[in-house]
């Protein structure tokens, strides 16, 4: 099988490389701002380019560490709304009056 050049190009140019935030920012489809506050706050590795005064000048971050950062947090991210989801049925159960399964009415009240 033969594949257009373009293609191959586009395939070795997505290998696990480098990218500055710009490019980063057209891979993930998240904005630049939001990917330094997820550096910042959340972290996403990153790796500082400094001039020869100790001053960053770029801020490059490798794609596959990338890739494993956010299947690490979509992965929390389920978990803590599978969470929330559950804390939000006990509280609306409890708020309408409903008991526990397993404790009746009768029993509630000291009666059997």
């Amino acid at each position: 099988m033969q594949l257009p050049d373009g293609i191959i190009k586009t395939g070795i140019a997505l290998a696990d490389r480098f990218f500055d935030l710009k490019g980063l920012s057209v891979y993930s489809s998240l904005g630049v701002s939001s990917l330094r506050h997820h550096i910042k706050n959340n972290g996403l590795p990153c790796y500082s380019v400094r001039n020869d005064r100790g001053q960053v000048t770029k801020v490059l971050v490798k794609r596959s560490e990338f890739d494993a950062w956010m299947a690490r947090r979509w992965k929390l991210n389920i978990e803590e709304l599978a969470d929330e989801i559950i804390q939000g049925f006990k509280l609306d159960s409890q708020s309408k009056g409903h008991r526990p399964q397993g404790l009746s009415h009768k029993r509630k009240a000291g009666k059997v």
